[in-house]
């Protein structure tokens, strides 16, 4: 997915599947120690981070080596959540219900769903931690 995404293909780095029993730790082996997973090459990290710094540091390489060309990368995170046919942004919990479009320029893309511009394996985790801080606040003690 790192290379397809070096090679210009717009793509999903993290978007993998994880299945099986409720505990068979797949929350862990997808995040690790997401709180701890802030510092760089954390023992416990889980697999996003592990992708994450993959492809931040093949695109540091690429700007190094590529450096005459001026090369620009931009690199954008969003997250959702399908859960019973509906569509929810978790970035911006207040939009639900969002809908899958197709477009011939686009490709197949969620409308309306929030994107943040992020420099760093750092940032998305960043991002991420925010995410399920909301979600931790908004179940409440």
């Amino acid at each position: 997915m790192v290379e397809n995404c070096m090679e210009g293909y717009n793509n999903c780095i993290t978007c993998m599947f994880a299945y099986g029993k409720t505990g068979s730790r797949k929350t862990h082996t997808m995040l690790g120690d997401i709180e701890g997973g802030t510092r760089r090459h954390s023992v416990n990290c889980g697999m996003t981070q592990r992708i994450l710094e993959h492809l931040f540091s093949r695109i540091q390489k690429e700007k190094e080596v590529r450096r005459d060309e001026k090369l620009k990368f931009t690199c954008k995170c969003s997250f959702l959540e399908i859960y019973n046919e509906q569509i929810l942004d978790l970035l911006d919990p207040s939009s639900n219900n969002l809908q899958i479009r197709e477009d011939s320029k686009k490709g197949v893309y969620v409308e309306n769903l929030k994107e943040v511009e992020v420099s760093n394996a750092r940032d998305v985790i960043q991002q991420l931690i925010q995410i399920c801080n909301t979600f931790i606040f908004a179940l409440g003690p």
